[in-house]
């Protein structure tokens, strides 16, 4: 593991003379809690729930609540000096006289998920990690391919008994319901309990805690969406938070928010539907691992539901929704072109009770024409600044005319050229993809613009078709794959002249001798990845 750079200089442990941590400094710990509040998604708050009121007495369920997803596997996962649970959250808020939290639950959750957790398969023990493993004791047979699996690394939700939930409901007001998910690369949702469903576990402490509480939060701690039917519309359950998966200080940030430290104003990057199949390729995702066709094209997400005929009605919370403890108005809204832009300016208003911020979305609708468009695409949005209870902020937003154009990939238009198809292009104001205002502006296109061409390299073969905006598909053109190189030629590259070579060393360089002869740059790429990948980088390495 020496070998690695990131073992030995990664983020938490000390760089310097003066032993400042590079991504662990307090700070930075400080900038993470607020980016986490800033992106976590209020998606209900029935008859004013939230923020809970100074003194609340608090009941914590799920064993979320003490092993808390901080982020994805992979390589985005992350070393960090400590990792913030939803517990630490409403530890700190009680020392401040916030809430008070019931600690019978917290009890059982932290032994539950001690105990389960020495019932989970891990990797061999080895003295070090390059001794060797048979790397097939971690994989699976389907058909003629071979696949690694991720083992599970995370316990399930327990089935607490109802005597805890009796109890905690005789000294305790809320009862607050952190559910998760892990992510990882290869490893999405699929359409099953305890993954884009809910667990029957899952489901009964929803039942039972909503039922013996006067009041019920869920917490989503998840990188993915994740079904909610099963309490969004569960009039016992009155509020849930969409909190991501949000670091070392996610647990702290989900508590700021819950106990109206901060107001919640993140916006959903996803549409939730009602149901796993109201995905068009809900149908198909990963029933394969060599091949997938990918048939939705660009009606993907927001785009397809609401493109598609029908779709619409599909969905629980849409695309760019989130509430706020206060409310806003837009009003004085401008729009036009300048410089090759469009531009929107729009004065946002807090017309509410609380501080809070608003997030101004701007989105443009193009016609049809021949390539197809979705209904509506988001092309800018900003977020204003934290606005007092009666104070304004005007807000201007702009994109690039030439961002609306299409790409031809068959030749329609132009082959292989981004395109702004002749006709009228509107474009609409609001803060989420279902509450928007048409602007007066309008852009229109005399004839078809080709923005940029370009030249097809690879040239696809297998799709045999693929979805259309009203609904139908057209086919593709067959073929055997072929890729055209085109006038590209290797770079010239030259070796340092005073490089010592292997064959002068005769094998018997040392580590501190073949790290001398690099500059200082490139041992930064080293510890921190290539060049383009600022700070220290949890994946860079070398050895």
């Amino acid at each position: 593991m020496d070998k690695f750079a990131r073992f030995r200089y990664q983020p938490c442990i000390p760089l310097g003379p003066d032993g400042r941590k590079v991504t662990g400094s307090p700070e930075h710990a400080a900038l993470s809690r607020k980016a986490a509040g800033e992106g976590m998604v209020l998606l209900k708050n029935k008859d004013k729930a939230l923020p809970l009121k100074r003194g609340e007495k608090i009941a914590l369920f799920g064993k979320a609540t003490i092993e808390y997803i901080k982020g994805g596997g992979g390589s985005g996962d992350v070393f960090c000096a400590y990792t913030h649970n939803i517990y630490d959250g409403f530890a700190r808020k009680e020392t401040e006289g916030k809430v008070s939290v019931y600690i019978p639950t917290v009890e059982y959750y932290k032994n539950y998920v001690k105990e389960e957790s020495k019932k989970i398969p891990t990797r061999p023990e080895i003295e070090k990690i390059w001794d060797k493993v048979n790397a097939m004791d971690f994989c699976q047979e389907k058909d003629d391919i071979i696949y690694a699996t991720f083992a599970s690394m995370h316990v399930t939700e327990a089935d607490a008994p109802d005597e805890l939930i009796t109890e905690a409901a005789k000294n305790a007001d809320t009862a607050i319901i952190t559910l998760s998910r892990f992510s990882a690369e290869g490893v999405d949702r699929r359409a099953i309990g305890n993954d884009y469903y809910l667990s029957d576990a899952e489901k009964s402490l929803i039942d039972r805690v909503s039922s013996a509480f006067k009041k019920t939060i869920v917490v989503l701690n998840s990188g993915a969406v994740v079904d909610c039917e099963h309490f969004a519309e569960n009039d016992r359950v009155q509020g849930i938070l969409f909190g991501w998966q949000g670091g070392m200080e996610g647990g702290m940030a989900v508590a700021d928010i819950l106990c109206g430290d901060v107001n919640p104003s993140g916006k959903l990057g996803d549409t939730i539907p009602k149901s796993y199949d109201d995905y068009e390729n809900g149908k198909i995702f990963q029933t394969g691992y060599d091949h997938l066709d990918y048939q939705d094209d660009i009606y993907v997400g927001y785009r397809y539901f609401e493109t598609i005929p029908g779709a619409a009605e599909k969905v629980r919370y849409p695309f760019g929704f989130g509430i706020s403890y206060t409310e806003f108005e837009m009003s004085g809204t401008f729009c036009g072109e300048s410089d090759g832009k469009i531009i929107a300016v729009t004065t946002v208003k807090n017309i509410g009770n609380f501080a809070g911020k608003e997030v101004v979305q701007l989105y443009y609708s193009a016609p049809q024409g021949k390539l197809g468009k979705p209904l509506k695409e988001l092309a800018a949005f900003a977020k204003t600044k934290l606005l007092a209870p009666g104070e304004s902020q005007t807000v201007a937003v702009s994109f690039d005319i030439n961002d609306m154009a299409s790409f031809d990939d068959v030749g329609k238009v132009k082959k292989s050229a981004f395109v702004i198809e002749k006709g009228t292009y509107k474009f609409f104001l609001g803060n989420s993809v279902r509450n928007t205002t048409e602007l007066g502006y309008k852009f229109v296109a005399d004839e078809d613009i080709v923005v940029k061409q370009s030249k097809s390299l690879l040239k696809p073969f297998a799709l045999e078709k693929r979805l259309l905006s009203d609904g139908s598909y057209e086919s593709l053109p067959q073929g055997e794959p072929s890729y055209d190189s085109g006038s590209n030629t290797l770079a010239d590259a030259k070796a340092p002249a005073e490089a010592v070579m292997f064959d002068d060393v005769g094998e018997k360089i040392s580590l501190d001798d073949f790290v001398r002869q690099f500059t200082v740059d490139e041992l930064i790429d080293f510890v921190g990845g290539h060049q383009n990948q600022p700070g220290v980088c949890n994946t860079g390495a070398f050895g």
